[in-house]
């Protein structure tokens, strides 16, 4: 971890940041009689939550934020053959330390969903529209399968934003992705950050 790496990584990160705070700000903006809910899958610590989260306040936004994680390590089966090796990542989470850290977003109406997906689809406290959907499971299998679940509860115009779609690393997401939709006519528009985007019509 040398200096150099420090000026490419922070300007990265930065924008990246951005770019969730932007298209959190055009969700909360939706032309839509029905709640604005937020949805984030891979929420880690909270920081890309933090940053939706602020935009949705600036915005006066109505609805829930539904945040799903395992709070716990990547496991194999839900990784294909190029991405085992992330087995085991993640297993320093603590869905405390998260509530902890957004617990500076006041009067935000955080709906924490704790464990793998898709088996947390099945706990019955899922929203039943969205505005804004961001995806960040940096594994395939649950990026689809977040994907078919939530798709038909997209309001017309809401938003999926990817973080892993473009990445080094994270082919089989892209291939996936890409594949999703092409069987249903959508395209993502791939950002320089590497993340991709996803508009519902």
């Amino acid at each position: 971890f040398n200096q150099k790496t420090v000026h490419l990584e922070v300007p990265q990160l930065k924008w990246r940041h951005f770019i969730v705070y932007w298209t959190a700000s055009l969700a909360s903006n939706l032309k839509s009689t029905q709640d604005k809910n937020f949805a984030e899958m891979g929420v880690c610590d909270g920081l890309t939550a933090y940053f939706a989260s602020h935009a949705r306040q600036l915005n006066c936004c109505d609805g829930e934020f539904y945040l799903y994680d395992s709070w716990n390590e990547m496991v194999e089966d839900l990784l294909t053959d190029s991405e085992k090796q992330s087995a085991g990542a993640y297993a320093y989470l603590n869905i405390n330390n998260t509530k902890q850290n957004l617990a500076v977003c006041n009067n935000e109406h955080f709906v924490f969903v704790e464990g793998y997906i898709p088996e947390s689809f099945k706990l019955n406290i899922n929203p039943q529209s969205l505005a804004w959907l961001h995806i960040d499971l940096n594994s395939s299998m649950p990026t689809i399968a977040s994907l078919d679940f939530f798709w038909d509860k997209m309001l017309e115009g809401g938003i999926v934003l990817f973080d892993d779609y473009a990445w080094p690393g994270y082919e089989d997401t892209k291939q996936k992705v890409d594949q999703w939709c092409l069987n249903r006519s959508v395209s993502v528009v791939q950002l320089p950050t590497g993340q991709g985007l996803l508009f519902k019509s």
